[in-house]
C-alpha cells in the first residue's frame, strides 16, 4: 500500500512538473507574439502615416494642376494670343525655350 502512494505522490508530481514547463512554454510563446503583434502595430502605424503623407502630396499636385489648367485656359482665352511677339520677346523666348 505505502509503495502505491509513493507511486501516485510521484506521479502526481511529474505531472506538476510537466504543466510548469507547459505554463512556461505559453508564457514564452505568449510573449513571443506580443512582440510580433507590437512590431506589426508600429509598422502599420508607419503605413498609415505613409499614406497620410502621401494623400497630401497627391492633394496639392491636384490644387497646382487645377492651378495651371486654369492659367492655361486664360492664356487661350485672351485677346491677341496669336498674335506675333515684338523682336525682343522673341529673343527672350527663344533663350528661355531654345
Amino acid at each position: 500500500m505505502r509503495a502505491a502512494l509513493i507511486i501516485a505522490f510521484v506521479a502526481l508530481l511529474s505531472w506538476a512538473l510537466w504543466l510548469r514547463g507547459e505554463a512556461i512554454d505559453a508564457q514564452a510563446e505568449a510573449a513571443a507574439v506580443t512582440r510580433e503583434l507590437n512590431t506589426a502595430r508600429a509598422d502599420l502605424a508607419t503605413a498609415a502615416e505613409a499614406n497620410r503623407v502621401h494623400r497630401a502630396h497627391i492633394k496639392r499636385l491636384e490644387a497646382q494642376e487645377a492651378e495651371w489648367a486654369d492659367m492655361a485656359r486664360e492664356l487661350q482665352s485672351m485677346e491677341g494670343r496669336d498674335a506675333r511677339l515684338s523682336d525682343h520677346l522673341r529673343a527672350a523666348a527663344g533663350r528661355l525655350w531654345p
